[in-house]
């Protein structure tokens, strides 16, 4: 009988020993081929060996090494806790719910977006120009071989007006399908034009109005272009903003740690704490004064409308929506807006004065103030600071069209 169960306790011990390797940081590599394994993921799982590895202890040995043992599982239980703890907490993101960072709940594709929008490669640094894209086409994204999300260039035709659409992620379609982007909208509400009008997409992540103009430059004769609309605003505010302030790093610590309860706790202490009034003073007394005196907006609208007119090219400016200009917040947008208020305080104040300055200083005309737009929506619009879902493309669209047609002779 006594052989017979330590035949047993072999058996099960290795088992287990199975078991610790499966879960390994290394099993994990050989056998699912997770090469991405993250800081959480290692300590969680060598947690749970170290258990397991105590329990194969106590097995296989007896009298006061077993107890020994099981003194250990004793000490050791609490990291399994907190591993399944951690487990659920990230099962339901629970950050999120306390303040969420974003909230793709509008989109068409929430919950089954392309794998293409978490490639973080899908874009590298150009030179010259800002960024551009790996050629890609697949799960309604069309990527060309120059590197932009639109159609490859063609001859042109007789009497063809063709529209480049400039911009950042906004304009690009972040995590939209093309059909669903801000120039494909704007194509089609200009099927009934009187003139033939082409409208591409020359939107790239993160530009900036001078990445922007880079962008123009580079792609300008291949596309053969009569007019570009730059959809601009909230990438240089955003640049300005953290130049400026701890805002970046407010942001980044506040997203910060694998480990779904480090966050949890970090933004549920945000979240007691409030809004600090003496950070948003301090950002309209001194920080919008210092950066409206050589406002970087100003700048890049002054040296695309140079570009433009030494280009002969015709260039309208839309000062685009952010979450920190719309007035009302339905909805899930509530949720966000509190959330910004509590990472970047006064960026509405910033974005409003950097917009006003960059009009006034403006060619009459040449520059429309779009931030309000969707003032008058009632439903959620925005998924985080700047993107907005598909029907937010769709107001916007509509309201460009106008503006683009202004300039169309």
């Amino acid at each position: 009988m006594i052989r017979t169960n330590r035949v047993l306790d072999y058996l099960v011990a290795a088992l287990l020993g199975a078991v610790v390797f499966a879960l390994s940081p290394l099993g994990l590599l050989l056998t699912k081929g997770y090469a991405g394994l993250n800081h959480r993921a290692v300590a969680m799982t060598l947690a749970l060996d170290v258990f397991l590895l105590i329990w194969i202890g106590a097995i296989l040995t007896q009298g006061r090494r077993r107890r020994f043992f099981f003194h250990l599982i004793l000490w050791t239980l609490p990291l399994v806790l907190l591993d399944g703890i951690e487990v659920v907490a990230r099962s339901v993101n629970l950050a999120e719910r306390i303040l969420p960072v974003s909230d793709d709940s509008g989109l068409v594709n929430y919950g089954h977006l392309p794998r293409y929008f978490f490639d973080e490669t899908r874009s590298a640094p150009a030179t010259p120009g800002w960024r551009l894209y790996r050629r890609w086409n697949s799960d309604g994204i069309f990527v060309n071989d120059l590197g932009l999300r639109t159609a490859a260039p063609t001859s042109k035709m007789s009497g063809e007006w063709r529209v480049a659409i400039s911009g950042g992620s906004t304009v690009w379609g972040w995590r939209v399908l093309d059909a669903d982007t801000i120039s494909a909208n704007v194509q089609r509400l200009l099927q009934t034009a009187a003139r033939k009008i082409t409208v591409y997409n020359f939107g790239i992540e993160g530009a900036t109005l001078e990445a922007e103009l880079l962008t123009l430059q580079r792609f300008r004769d291949a596309y053969a272009l009569d007019e570009v609309v730059f959809f601009t605003g909230a990438n240089d505010v955003l640049k300005a903003y953290w130049s400026a302030t701890t805002g970046k790093t407010n942001f980044e610590n506040f997203i910060a740690s694998d480990f779904e309860l480090a966050k949890a706790a970090r933004r549920a202490t945000a979240l007691m704490q409030g809004v600090n009034a003496s950070d948003v003073d301090k950002v309209e007394r001194e920080v919008v004064p210092r950066i409206l005196q050589d406002n970087p907006l100003r700048r890049g609208i002054a040296a695309a409308e140079s570009y433009c007119r030494s280009a002969e090219l015709e260039c309208v400016f839309a000062l685009q929506p952010m979450l920190a200009t719309r007035k009302h917040h339905p909805g899930r947008e509530a949720k966000l807006a509190a959330t910004y208020e509590l990472l970047f305080p006064g960026m509405g104040a910033l974005a409003r004065a950097m917009y006003r300055d960059a009009m006034a200083a403006a060619p009459d005309g040449r520059v429309c103030d779009l931030a309000g737009i969707f003032d008058d929506q009632a439903g959620p619009l925005f998924t985080d600071h700047g993107h907005v879902d598909e029907e937010g493309n769709r107001v916007i669209a509509a309201a460009l069209v106008p503006i683009l047609l202004k300039t169309v002779p």
